[in-house]
């Protein structure tokens, strides 16, 4: 039952995916987005990618990771508004973020200026790039959709401020973290 869900779920965000990239828009029940047409990954995209899940990984707490049940994993976004010379301005963590996940992650003001002295972006003047992030045991076939899962899922995108409401908005390409702890 809940892998007929689950892949339920996945086959009506590939039909709105598809949708969406005729008609140019997403339609939600309670808010409108404009979808640019969407470029192919490019190098300043990556680095960004990187950058921040390097960040990331140095400020989580590793061991709760490490904790974390075999088959479960946990799905987030980040949020970076830019300003107009290319600098990080804004952080916004995924509103609805599981407490287990809220202890690993530690989204709170230490990681956000750790993340706002990430380099200049200048390709990403006055936007607003969402970065979702997978995280699940390396060996682990498959993947618990549990209750916090779902939830998180659920809260990937932003609630911005009204001052952010109106900024271009470029998805970045999901990113999947396989963790492992190394066997020494």
């Amino acid at each position: 039952m809940k892998k007929t869900t689950f892949f339920s779920l996945i086959l009506i965000l590939s039909f709105f995916y598809g949708y969406t990239q005729s008609k140019g828009e997403l339609i939600l029940p309670s808010e409108t987005i404009e979808i640019k047409k969407i470029k192919q990954q490019t190098p300043e995209r990556r680095i960004l990618q990187i950058a921040v899940i390097k960040t990331i990984g140095k400020h989580l707490d590793s061991d709760l990771l490490f904790k974390t049940p075999k088959g479960d994993g946990y799905i987030t976004s980040i949020s970076l508004v830019f300003n107009m010379k290319g600098g990080i301005d804004t952080v916004y963590f995924a509103e609805k973020m599981s407490p287990q996940l809220k202890k690993i992650l530690k989204p709170n003001a230490e990681l956000v200026a750790k993340l706002k002295k990430i380099l200049p972006f200048p390709d990403f003047n006055g936007k607003i790039v969402v970065y979702p992030i997978l995280f699940k045991w390396g060996y682990d076939a498959t993947l618990n959709y549990g209750e916090h899962f779902l939830n998180d899922f659920e809260g990937l995108w932003p609630n911005l401020d009204v001052k952010d409401q109106k900024k271009q908005i470029i998805l970045l390409r999901p990113y999947i973290n396989i963790f492992h702890k190394s066997e020494n």
